[in-house]
């Protein structure tokens, strides 16, 4: 037995509320251990605590021995699956399962094939289209085919039929007992409790720990410590007994016996009796199975941060297919439209060189791509973390994914402006990748022009990401509202002081080489105040 969590005196406030309250507990491992305790008694702030998504506002959490906050070394060993687990949008079954396959060193992807099997999960459907049962399923599924050293469960029944509720406490029982580790759930229902008992097995003179008591009762449920009585004196427990269908109570055929059919490794507990802080002042508790199994060893695993990028490139219809086909659609309409215009005047003799030079359809992706980044982490940052990635290593992940983004574009428009300029502008001199202010650049300068600006935009976009992750859509109206301002006072300024032909004149006089690098810089600086951000941002925005 390891120590695996340490709290000392844990408070967490809400702006008034206080969700938990000098909360103090050690966890051993590998274990079941109950979280009991009303709604609202803090189990689920707690685990959130636990896990690094959420700051204390007081207190000190030990994890393995080290603080979980922004600790890859921690989170990569835990797992942690909330009931309103957020799924990015387009993400099926095989999406959600494959990306947790990147983050958990112990994943078995056979089992986790298994549970969809034994679930029946929809893996043509959209996890958004999903009934309440089925989505419970998936991360019941993720919880157990992790086999993550620690964990923690939040209401991983909550819309299950009872068949699945059955299903899915024999199977975590099971692989339990085969790979054992530290699981934090709640309390099943009363109809289900049996499932988490254990079975006979003493130690010591000491009795079976039975999970799942009603902690919502004044006065707590038996065998627990009331934290408000004199001297906290236990109240005795019922003897337990083993009335799990697996097995009969009788002598030679309960987990002490040698031999025959039934001889295989199941869930052995002993009871600690130590007095149980209340986490809130409903009184939620902790109750213990304790394993007799040594816990598995930890696998290594490749770098995080190109996993964390993985994510968005793991269902790529939003980012990678999407913008081409509206990018293709206009392309499409201005071809139209320079046609018609043509056929009107009689030819294209008959109309200006430059008619068809100037346009905004080919650098319209540009604002669209800063849209796709706004998307893709807004819908994927409270994913990320409940696959137990740091701030640092999604936004990190996020960062390389958007300059691999801009690396496709730049390189995919490039090669159209080839072959526009191949074609003398499609057959009607006309300019849609190289648009007026690249005529006279070299190849080399267009490609790292677009390079400049679409990493400009996609780190913009990633700005305002971050803003809105933070706080929410008062912090966006806040933003913009102050950008607004502040790009009104620019304009007062030059308007007032007559410095338009100065702006303009300095601008002109800079190269495409020295404008992409004020880009870059541009780029920088808004990838920088992101950053900075996201590392206290939490999934409650």
């Amino acid at each position: 037995m390891t120590s695996i969590i340490e709290v000392e005196g844990l408070t967490k406030h809400y702006r008034g509320v206080t969700a938990v309250d000098d909360a103090t507990f050690a966890l051993q491992g590998p274990a079941i251990h109950g979280l009991l305790g009303r709604n609202g008694a803090g189990k689920t702030t707690l685990m959130q605590l636990i896990s690094g998504q959420e700051f204390a506002s007081s207190g000190t959490i030990r994890v393995f021995g080290e603080s979980p906050v922004e600790n890859p070394d921690v989170l990569g060993r835990m797992c942690f699956i909330k009931e309103s687990q957020v799924y990015p949008d387009g993400f099926k079954a095989p999406h959600v399962l494959r990306a947790a396959s990147w983050f958990f060193p112990h994943w078995n992807d056979e089992l986790a094939q298994q549970l969809v099997e034994d679930f029946r999960l929809p893996v043509k459907r959209q996890v958004k289209k999903m009934s309440r049962g089925q989505r419970s399923a998936l991360g019941a599924i993720v919880a157990i085919a992790s086999r993550a050293e620690l964990t923690l469960l939040d209401e991983p029944y909550a819309g299950l039929d009872a068949v699945a509720r059955h299903l899915f406490y024999d199977r975590l029982l099971a692989d339990y007992a085969e790979h054992p580790r530290t699981i934090v759930p709640p309390p099943p229902p009363p109809r289900h409790r049996h499932r988490l008992r254990p079975h006979r097995h003493q130690r010591a003179g000491r009795r079976p720990a039975r999970l799942g008591h009603d902690a919502g009762r004044p006065g707590g449920g038996r065998g627990e410590v009331r934290p408000g009585s004199r001297g906290h004196r236990p109240v005795p427990p019922r003897r337990a007994r083993d009335r799990h269908p697996s097995g009969p109570d009788r002598p030679g055929q309960g987990h002490g016996s040698e031999g025959g059919p039934r001889d295989q490794p199941r869930l052995a507990a002993a009871t600690h009796r130590a007095p149980h802080r209340r986490l809130h002042g409903t009184g939620a508790r902790i109750m213990t199975a304790v394993a007799t199994a040594p816990a598995p060893g930890r696998s290594g695993t490749p770098s995080r941060i190109v996993n964390a990028a993985r994510i968005h490139a793991a269902n790529p219809w939003g980012t990678l297919i999407l913008p081409w086909i509206i990018y293709a659609a206009i392309f499409a309409l201005t071809l139209a439209i320079w046609g018609l215009i043509t056929m009107n005047a009689g030819g294209r003799q008959n109309l200006d060189a430059d008619a068809f030079l100037y346009n905004g359809g080919g650098t319209w992706v540009l604002f669209y791509m800063m849209v796709v980044a706004v998307q893709a982490m807004n819908q994927t940052f409270k994913f990320a973390l409940g696959l137990c990635v740091t701030r640092r290593e999604y936004y990190l992940g996020s960062a390389l994914y958007f300059l691999f983004l801009s690396a496709i574009y730049t390189t995919g428009i490039t090669l159209l402006g080839i072959v526009e300029r191949a074609t003398d502008g499609w057959g009607l001199q006309g300019s849609f990748f190289v648009p007026f202010w690249m005529q006279e650049a070299s190849l080399a300068e267009r490609w790292l022009a677009w390079f400049g600006l679409f990493t400009a935009f996609f780190f913009l976009g990633a700005a305002v990401a971050t803003v809105y992750v933070r706080w929410g859509s008062n912090g966006m109206i806040a933003f913009f509202a102050t950008l607004s301002m502040l790009a009104l006072a620019a304009v007062f300024v030059i308007v007032r002081f007559d410095l338009g032909p100065e702006v303009s004149g300095w601008f002109g006089a800079r190269s495409l080489v020295q404008l992409v690098g004020l880009g870059l810089v541009a780029s920088a600086v808004a990838g920088l105040v992101g950053f900075l951000l996201m590392r206290r941002a939490t999934p409650r925005a």
